[in-house]
């Protein structure tokens, strides 16, 4: 089946205001998070009242006893709930956790008194969990409340003096600020490969560190994740061709966290094509990399070696489990819960709903599962199982065009075409003049959308190795595509060609 361009309207991410299908929309909130933000804004009041207090007064004076008794009962009542107590200031407005405080005017005073202090310090929030006992709060307050240190090295600095203190039971967090959409950091101009590269040894250590202690404790930490899909959503913003070398990486130890990685890279690419806000990006992100928590709690062979070895198992039991751990994960948020339904949705085609008995279909599937689902789709085809080859990316890509009326979300999958041209990136070309090159950016537009952006990987009469070359700046009389090739046919090792600095092709 060849699939046709992309339609001119949707050749481009949707434009400000659109309302596409998938679309996130903002749910009334619950009195449970209402109650998180009144929670918040007295953790805020206090944080003013100690370190103001303690700026004036040495800690044996009495004025602290009932702000230190209050501070301490809250953050133990607070952790039970979300895990972690995180203040934070960004761009001036307080957070606790990724629930912003809505401010009074009774507020607006300490709110910025306690954002000069964490400028005095570098900072921008602190994380609490409970402290020992109210001597250790007393203790904490004295010292940073009268520390000042804003050069380039104050995070190591306030680092170090939390763990000479013993005051092991908070953390500080670094500046944070908002990004309009659409903006680029100077840092952020040049994206390379080598960036893509350290973005997924980031996620992959992350994600053995969530299923590592899920393993133990029944409960992983996610912070170390988000960091890693924030990078991925920067990336993403600033090229998202770029960001598509994260899907060329593998772990051969780890083909499921690697899959996590792809999907979750691929699931970004594709929300942000669909003109999903960045907060929300995250989160999808997050989606995509946790997908399939309910594998790692499967036995290895189940549904390969047992059972008659019907991988439809593997399938059916791994969404549930999947739903269940995200569910026993700490913290009390929409994110947790979204998690949660897209393990259990991710699997579901539009054409077969009320498999399941707990699936009534007359429900909408959650956008990030529809999104999710066909990543997921596509990162499988193009990997080896036990009971098939992989495909080629452009098979893989007509593999998912041709269910996009039946499987798949239509809109989803023609964003994930427009994203990828009608050579994937990563994908292997013969040209014309006898050269080998592998694709590193799509075509754009629809009328270069068959003639992508190429690394050489083995030099012709025309092109050399190494060369970068754009086959829209020359007529296909010139130079033409002849035929897409697998490499491991033609003894290529594409991980040699795009990440000349890694010494394997298993991204360690």
């Amino acid at each position: 089946m060849t699939m046709p361009p992309p339609d001119e309207a949707t050749s481009q991410p949707a434009v400000e205001g659109a309302d596409p299908i998938l679309k996130i929309r903002e749910e009334r909130e619950s009195e449970e998070i209402r109650g998180f933000r009144d929670k918040g804004r007295t953790a805020l009041n206090l944080l003013y009242q100690l370190v103001r207090n303690f700026q004036l007064y040495e800690p044996d004076n009495v004025v602290f006893q009932r702000p230190v008794e209050d501070f301490d009962g809250l953050i133990r009542d607070l952790t039970g709930s979300l895990g972690e107590v995180r203040l934070l200031l960004v761009e001036g407005q307080p957070y606790i956790g990724d629930l912003r405080i809505r401010l009074d005017s009774a507020n607006t005073a300490s709110v910025g008194f306690l954002a000069n202090w964490l400028d005095d310090l570098g900072l921008g929030g602190w994380s609490f969990e409970p402290a020992p006992n109210q001597d250790a709060i007393r203790q904490f307050f004295y010292k940073f409340a009268r520390t000042r240190t804003a050069d380039e090295d104050s995070l190591e600095e306030i680092q170090t003096a939390v763990a000479q203190g013993g005051f092991d039971w908070a953390a500080p967090h670094p500046p944070q600020r908002f990004r309009d959409e659409g903006e680029e950091e100077l840092e952020e101009v040049g994206v390379t490969t080598r960036r893509a590269a350290n973005v997924f040894e980031h996620g992959m250590a992350a994600v053995r560190g969530f299923f590592g202690m899920m393993g133990k404790t029944g409960v992983g930490p996610a912070l170390d994740a988000r960091k890693a899909i924030n990078s991925i959503v920067d990336m993403t913003i600033a090229g998202s061709q770029h960001a598509m070398a994260i899907n060329m990486l593998t772990d051969s130890d780890n083909p499921l966290f690697t899959h996590s990685m792809h999907v979750a890279n691929l699931s970004v690419a594709i929300g942000r094509y669909l003109d999903i806000p960045r907060q929300y990006l995250a989160e999808l992100g997050l989606c995509g990399l946790f997908h399939d928590t309910g594998f790692a709690e499967l036995p290895p062979d189940f549904g390969w070696a047992q059972d008659g070895g019907d991988p439809q198992l593997r399938l059916q039991a791994h969404t549930v489990l999947g739903f269940r751990a995200q569910l026993r994960q700490r913290g009390y948020h929409q994110g947790r819960l979204v998690r949660a339904l897209v393990n259990l949705e991710h699997h579901l085609g539009q054409d077969d709903r009320g498999r399941e008995p707990w699936d009534d279909p007359r429900i909408p599937l959650h956008p990030f599962s529809r999104i999710v689902c066909v990543a997921d789709a596509y990162d499988t085809l193009l990997t080896d199982t036990p009971t098939r080859k992989a495909l080629l990316p452009p098979q893989a890509l007509r593999e998912i065009w041709s269910g996009r009326q039946t499987r798949f979300e239509p809109v989803v999958v023609q964003a994930l075409v427009n994203i990828m041209g009608l050579y994937p990136f990563g994908t292997l070309l013969e040209i014309s003049d006898g050269s080998l090159a592998v694709v590193v950016e799509r075509g754009h537009g629809a009328a270069s959308f068959d003639r992508p952006g190429i690394h050489i990987a083995v030099g012709g009469g025309t092109l050399k190795e190494g060369d970068l070359f754009d086959l829209s700046s020359v007529p296909p009389q010139e130079l033409s595509i002849v035929a897409v090739h697998d490499p491991r046919e033609k003894d290529i090792d594409l991980v040699d060609v795009l990440f000349p600095d890694q010494n394997n092709g298993d991204g360690s």
